[in-house]
């Protein structure tokens, strides 16, 4: 049984990935990516960059949970806040007119090297066929 979107529900989740908890991670991604993905493809009106930001942000909010504070904000604002930061940021990217991989350079990675054009196709075909496989 799906567990309903609320805000109580999201802050617990988030609390149990900031301890590393990855059934809660994937219940959260569960919960939440639908309204992500649109925000990320409402930005960058473009499916490819869409699906690579939202990698990238479920990676971010997983290594930034605990530095959610509730006292601050929703947990759904956080997390849109970064997907649109990082789509914003694509998007401002000259590369980002490019139809080819090229686009894909301009993701920043969480300030970690950056990785090798055939890892990136590796790790983002795994995340589509996911992404794909879990919106049917």
């Amino acid at each position: 049984m799906r567990t309903p979107m609320c805000a109580e529900t999201l802050d617990r989740l988030i609390a149990a990935t900031a301890a590393e908890d990855q059934v809660a991670f994937a219940e959260l991604y569960d919960l939440t990516k639908r309204k992500l993905f649109g925000i990320a493809l409402t930005v960058l009106r473009r499916r490819d960059l869409a699906e690579d930001v939202l990698q990238e942000a479920y990676i971010r909010i997983w290594r930034n949970a605990s530095r959610f504070d509730p006292a601050r904000g929703g947990a759904i604002t956080w997390m849109a806040t970064i997907v649109r930061n990082l789509a914003i940021d694509v998007k401002r990217s000259p590369a980002a007119i490019a139809t080819d991989d090229t686009a894909l350079m301009v993701i920043p990675f969480n300030g970690r090297a950056r990785w090798t054009r055939s890892r990136q196709r590796t790790m983002r075909g795994a995340c589509v066929m996911q992404f794909r496989h879990s919106t049917r």
